[in-house]
C-alpha cells in the first residue's frame, strides 16, 4: 500500500491521539495534528496531504464545515469527517461540503480505514475523468 500523508484535525486530545495511532498502525504518515482552523490551514499549506480528517466542531463551533468549505474551494485534497453529530441538522450543513465520508464517533478503526481507502480511490478517479475531459 502506498504510504498516504494525513493531517487530523480534532480539537479532543485523547480522541486525536487515538485517530493518530490507529491511523498509523494502518500505514499512514499523520503529518500534523491540528485543534483549529487556523492551524489547520497553516499545516495544509505547509504539507500538501493526501487527505484531511475533521471533526466538524472544533473548540465548541462548526469549524470543521468552515474548513471543509475553504479546503473545497481553495485546495485539491480530499477530506473527510469524523464527528460525534448524527444529526439531520449537521448532517445536511456537512453534505453541501461534499465530504467524501462522514463517520459517528467512536470510530472503528478498520471502518475508518476503508473510508479513508474509498475516499482517496474516489478522489483519484474523479480527478483523472476531469483530466481526461479536458
Amino acid at each position: 500500500m502506498q504510504q498516504y500523508s494525513i493531517i487530523i484535525v480534532e480539537d479532543d486530545e485523547v480522541t486525536a491521539l487515538n485517530l493518530k495511532l490507529s491511523l498509523q498502525k494502518q500505514g499512514y504518515s499523520i503529518v500534523a495534528v491540528c485543534d483549529s482552523l487556523n492551524d489547520a490551514i497553516d499545516k495544509i499549506e505547509t504539507f500538501k496531504p493526501s487527505l484531511v480528517v475533521i471533526d466538524i466542531s472544533l473548540q465548541e463551533s462548526n469549524d470543521g464545515i468552515e474548513l471543509a468549505k475553504k479546503i473545497r474551494s481553495s485546495y485539491s485534497i480530499p477530506f473527510i469527517y469524523i464527528t460525534s453529530y448524527s444529526d439531520d441538522d449537521i448532517i445536511s450543513q456537512a453534505i453541501k461540503t461534499e465530504p467524501y465520508g462522514y463517520i459517528v464517533k467512536p470510530f472503528d478503526p478498520s471502518s475508518l480505514h476503508a473510508t479513508i481507502q474509498m475516499a482517496i480511490f474516489k478522489f483519484d478517479v474523479e480527478n483523472q475523468r476531469y483530466k481526461e475531459l479536458n
